[in-house]
């Protein structure tokens, strides 16, 4: 859990570089009443020359009490 209830939705995935990715570098943060479906990230030829980093996708879906 990370200062103000916020966590890490991309987990250990790595982003960088884009043309190998070695590196879990970028990260997405949520709370509650957030609730990470799926994440990856995104390897495709687009990305990997559109930034020296690959994008996080990530599907959320808010739970309602």
């Amino acid at each position: 859990m990370q200062p103000g209830g916020f966590q890490s939705a991309a987990g250990n995935l790595r982003t960088f570089p884009a043309v190998m990715p070695l590196r879990p570098l970028d990260r997405v943060f949520y709370r509650v009443p957030l609730q990470v479906m799926k994440s990856f990230a995104g390897h495709t030829k687009v990305s990997r020359q559109a930034s020296d980093h690959l994008p996080l996708i990530i599907d959320f879906q808010i739970r309602i009490h």
